[in-house]
């Protein structure tokens, strides 16, 4: 999935931290609970937003339209800084 972030443009340095943030945080214990991305979100300024605001610590939170993608992006975002889906 980082890969993708990469072809996508995502700054390259988020991309480290993502890294980084898997490193320190990785738990296999629930490795059966992550989710795997059947489709991917495309939009560049909302993935350096997102990864930019989670890996400070804060909350996103996802407002628009049905149908508009809010759901593709959080399973997106639980698959490459590998949490658990609720």
């Amino acid at each position: 999935m980082l890969d993708f972030l990469q072809a996508e443009g995502v700054s390259v340095d988020l991309i480290q931290e993502i890294e980084n943030f898997k490193t320190k945080y990785g738990n296999s214990e629930c490795k059966e609970r992550i989710p795997e991305a059947h489709y991917k979100f495309y939009g560049t300024d909302i993935w350096n937003q997102a990864c930019a605001a989670l890996l400070c610590g804060q909350n996103i939170l996802l407002v628009g339209q049905k149908a508009t993608g809010k759901n593709l992006l959080a399973e997106n975002l639980a698959t490459v800084f590998q949490r658990p889906d609720l």
